[in-house]
């Protein structure tokens, strides 16, 4: 008689073949690109774990499947390639990247220059600069909050019936033109990090892939 093997059983077995992947992969050099690398030297504990569990499980696993799912945390990470292993829970790049505490201390360009100058030339006097610093989520929200707070809107109340909005530039455009800065970059160089940068008298965005002379994301991928 064939006893089938219950969900419990059946995903404790793919936990045990998934690590076993893992560590074979890591003893053997498998992993070539730089954001999976071990960051040596840090631990658990420089990690938000509080937020891969409330943010990036949720959102990465259905409801149903993790409900049924009996892996440890050190087992998700791994699988996220968060850490190295489970045996082995040393932060990867990626790990430090997404959940770090501190990811200057250990990664000096992790972080994203905001510059706002009056006038059309990039000498012209400093109206506004801030360092978004933290995991990357922490930058993009901080970049975010900038570049709304710097994109003026008009709004026009009187020419209709319904007040009507109109901002400088579309959000949405400046926010991918900065997330691509961000994604593409690099982090095992002398590079420095991505600036978002515009000019008080900016009249038309461009794209950060070329040298901007008003309003850009300039960045160095």
């Amino acid at each position: 008689m064939i006893v089938p093997y219950s969900t419990n059983e059946l995903e404790a077995m793919l936990a045990d073949a998934e690590s076993d992947l893992v560590e074979r992969k890591a003893s053997l050099g498998g992993d070539q690109h730089f954001d999976a690398q071990p960051m040596r030297g840090t631990g658990l504990d420089d990690l938000r774990l509080g937020r891969f569990e409330d943010e990036y499980l949720p959102a990465a696993l259905p409801a149903e499947a993790l409900a049924v799912n009996n892996r440890t945390l050190e087992q998700h990470l791994a699988a996220a390639k968060m850490i190295l292993s489970a045996p082995e829970p040393v932060p990867t790049v990626a790990g430090i990247l997404a959940l770090g505490k501190q990811p200057l201390d250990h990664l000096p360009g992790a972080y994203v220059r905001f510059l706002r100058v009056a006038g059309s030339e990039w000498g012209g006097e400093v109206l506004d600069e801030v360092r978004c610093e933290g995991a990357v989520s922490d930058q993009i929200q901080r970049l975010d909050d900038k570049l709304i707070a710097h994109n003026r809107t008009a709004v026009d109340f009187t020419s209709g019936r319904l007040e009507t909005r109109r901002s400088a530039y579309p959000l949405a455009a400046l926010q991918q033109l900065t997330r691509n800065a961000v994604m593409h970059r690099t982090y095992d160089s002398a590079f420095p990090p991505p600036a978002a940068s515009c000019a008080q008298t900016d009249t038309r965005p461009r794209s950060s892939m070329c040298r901007p002379t008003r309003c850009a994301a300039r960045c160095t991928p």
